[in-house]
């Protein structure tokens, strides 16, 4: 859920940006996300499917006054510059590090 938030929220700042840019006034801007994922699979290793997002939609509601040509473009720009839309649309290299520590034993204070 936090996921599909993140990219909502970047697309949002995103349009509103580039909106600015181009002098485009908006009146209303949504963007709701949606994805499809198995739950179990996050609990379950002998499940068979993968645990995260297997499709992700988005839709984008404007109202403006503007051209549709001149919001599509906007749309566009924005969609090719967004950081966060740029890290579900491909694979990148991940890579874990962890540090494990023991507790310290203390001996009782009296």
């Amino acid at each position: 859920m936090l996921g599909r938030a993140a990219l909502g929220s970047c697309l949002t700042i995103g349009y509103q940006l580039h909106a600015t840019r181009l002098g485009v006034d908006l009146t209303s801007l949504t963007v709701t996300v949606e994805a499809d994922s198995d739950d179990g699979a996050m609990l379950s290793p002998d499940s068979g499917n993968r645990p995260g997002y297997s499709d992700v939609r988005y839709h984008v509601e404007i109202v403006s006054p503007a051209p549709e040509e001149l919001l599509l473009r906007l749309l566009d720009e924005a969609d090719s510059l967004s950081p966060y839309r740029d890290i579900f649309a491909r694979e990148i290299p991940l890579e874990r590090t962890a540090e494990i520590r023991r507790p310290s034993h203390r001996p009782p204070t009296t």
